[in-house]
């Protein structure tokens, strides 16, 4: 007869113990941790048992030996295994056979765990099914062993798939076998909601959405629906920050991850890693076969070797661009030193003492002497800072007054950068503004100086008749008188009269804050425009019994704060929880750049505006309560 056994009502401490020790089982080492294991090895050697019963009494002898071999030991290296070092496992399995990983460490691979040589058994293991097409057997064959062990890879690979490894059989499940693999909408808003009642406990969660894996929910969770994750464009200063990190970290994601303290996922840093070595044509151009893999080198290394590059390319600060000839060069970006403003003045000046102009081949030359600069911006350079400087201090003369006539009967009054070759004391917007202003009127009668009282008489009307067309107006009734003359004159007014209005002493007081006041104020003028449906009128008509505030200030602030059918106060979890859900829903639905906070106050539908959805969701996505 077999024996019942019974708990106690005091538990003893043996088995709190055991319980303790069978419950970190599954948890990850935290830091403190480490340091613990560290110390204790550093000073007394590697007593397994006296570390368990004196520092991490929940722990076990195995645990601390695995963690002390596989991550801590200063003597083993970690990371992927090079060519040269797999070829080492290949000799010492043919010698000393499989499982004898402590001698094949001791004699081929001193630097490299028995523990790590195991693991990577796996990876040379049926190296030629790698690229074998499963078949329907072994489809139906995996389906039975996961039905049988569950996630135990190595026991389905012994009894049912022995020329299939641990993570060809994992991939397999989870990427080909999926059943229905395309999410519903209803399927969606499943998984948001059982995500946020039960955490993320994937078994669980699984559990409530017939079809679909644990891997499934926690993929589509952290790939669509997790607020936590950000998805929006990488800032330059981010992406700096992930390149050294990457090189500082000698190439290993999982450690950068949370230095980069943004909200971003280790498949958004892998996607950032290859979109620049692997597709940038600009970066491929540049270090063409440095790029390349070393034997010598394992993934995380090269992963570092390439941060180190990506670095340096940042801080060269250069852009390739494609010339006339379709031929690729680069040139240096961003502002220009005193030493590059040096090299240019010198070089025009050199070819200002031999003629009057500088041609396209001569900007070339000049181009050639200051290294690193294009023709383009040897001349945006000179033309907006240096020939600007060089007229703000010398008004046009008489000399170049009609040597721009003379131009612009030669070249036509379009091709301005042709003109301003010749007239290098002035850009070619200066050049363009004094021929609109004053030289293509030196043929007519102009006058100059203030309007008259006629005269301003003939521009009111005149505005009456075209509006803002000053050239009808100026051909109609002034031709005495310039388009911009008329303009400037007119705005002047105009803006004198918006002065003497209030309008600009509105436009000041319309940044204040509202007062009890002006809200009494606002309440009385939309009851006097509102109809019986509650629309005003006129926004218009209403702000004008507002001193102080204009047509838009008084709309916003009535269906914001003052519309007696907005709710206002805390927000209670499901408010909460729906407005999560409305969120995922319309993200995935419209564009990035639509505003999609009208649509989901609509169909929140009680009381909240746009604007408090809007700033509860930001609130509750910068303070962390996104699953209150």
């Amino acid at each position: 007869m077999l024996k019942r056994f019974s708990l106690p009502c005091a538990p003893s401490q043996n088995f709190l113990y055991i319980v303790k020790r069978f419950a970190s089982s599954t948890q990850q080492w935290s830091t403190q941790e480490d340091e613990i294991l560290k110390n204790f090895v550093q000073q007394n050697g590697r007593k397994w048992s006296q570390l368990v019963n004196h520092c991490l009494p929940t722990r076990t002898v195995s645990q601390c030996k695995s963690r002390w071999e596989s991550k801590l030991d200063p003597v083993y290296i970690r990371g992927p295994f090079t060519h040269e070092e797999k070829e080492l496992v290949r000799k010492g399995i043919e010698k000393f056979g499989e499982g004898e990983w402590t001698l094949i460490s001791r004699h081929f691979l001193p630097h490299r765990s028995p523990r790590h040589i195991s693991f990577q058994l796996e990876a040379l293991k049926h190296v030629s099914s790698n690229k074998k097409a499963w078949t329907k057997e072994e489809d139906d064959l995996l389906l039975k062993g996961f039905a049988e062990f569950g996630r135990q890879w190595t026991h389905i690979s012994k009894k049912y798939l022995p020329g299939r490894t641990r993570t060809q059989l994992w991939a397999r499940y989870s990427t080909i076998l999926k059943m229905n693999s395309e999410w519903t909408d209803n399927e969606l808003d499943l998984l948001l909601k059982r995500t946020i009642t039960l955490g993320p406990d994937w078994e669980k969660v699984a559990e409530g959405i017939p079809g679909k894996t644990p891997d499934q929910c926690q993929s589509v969770w952290k790939s669509k629906l997790d607020p936590d994750v950000n998805r929006e464009k990488w800032s330059e200063e981010e992406e700096r920050l992930f390149w050294v990190f990457l090189y500082k970290y000698e190439g290993n994601f999982k450690e950068v991850l949370p230095k980069l303290s943004s909200g971003r996922d280790l498949k958004q840093l892998y996607k950032k890693f290859h979109s620049i070595v692997g597709t940038d044509h600009e970066f491929q151009i540049l270090y063409g076969e440095l790029i390349k893999q070393r034997k010598s080198e394992n993934r995380p290394a090269w992963r570092a070797r390439m941060a180190k590059l990506v670095c340096e390319w940042i801080d060269a600060d250069l852009i390739l661009r494609e010339t006339s000839n379709k031929s690729l060069m680069y040139q240096k970006a961003g502002s220009w030193d005193n030493s590059e403003v040096e090299r240019l003045q010198s070089a025009v000046a050199t070819v200002m003492n031999k003629k009057n102009y500088i041609h396209r081949d001569d900007w070339v030359d000049i181009a050639n002497k200051v290294s690193g600069r294009t023709v383009e911006q040897c001349k945006a350079k000179y033309s907006h800072i240096i020939a600007k400087e060089h007229a703000s201090q010398n008004a046009w003369t008489e000399e170049e007054d009609q040597l721009l006539q003379t131009l612009i009967e030669k070249h036509g009054a379009s091709n301005w950068d042709k003109i301003a070759e010749f007239i290098p004391t002035h850009n070619k917007a200066q050049c363009m503004r004094r021929w609109n202003t004053h030289v293509k009127y030196r043929s007519d009668n102009i006058s100059y100086g203030p309007l008259t009282d006629k005269e301003i008489s003939l521009l009111v009307e005149g505005v009456q008749m075209f509006d803002t067309d000053w050239n009808a107006v100026r051909m109609t009734y002034l031709p005495n008188r310039t388009t911009q003359q008329l303009a400037q004159w007119w705005y002047r007014q105009k803006k004198k009269k918006e002065y003497t209005d209030g309008t600009i002493e509105r436009q000041y007081q319309q940044r204040q804050p509202w007062t009890e006041e002006e809200d009494n104020a606002l309440k009385v003028a939309v009851a006097k425009y509102e109809n019986e449906r509650g629309i005003v009128s006129s926004w218009a008509k209403v702000a004008k019994l507002l001193k102080h505030r204009t047509p838009k200030q008084c709309q916003q602030r009535w269906i914001f704060s003052l519309h007696p059918a907005i709710k206002k106060g805390r927000w209670s979890p499901e408010e909460e929880m729906r407005l999560l859900e409305l969120v995922q829903k319309f993200k995935s639905g419209v564009g990035e750049l639509q505003n999609i906070w009208p649509e989901i106050a609509k169909e929140l539908n009680n009381g909240r505006t746009e604007w408090s959805c809007r700033m509860k969701f930001y609130y509750m996505k910068k303070k962390g309560l996104n699953f209150m």
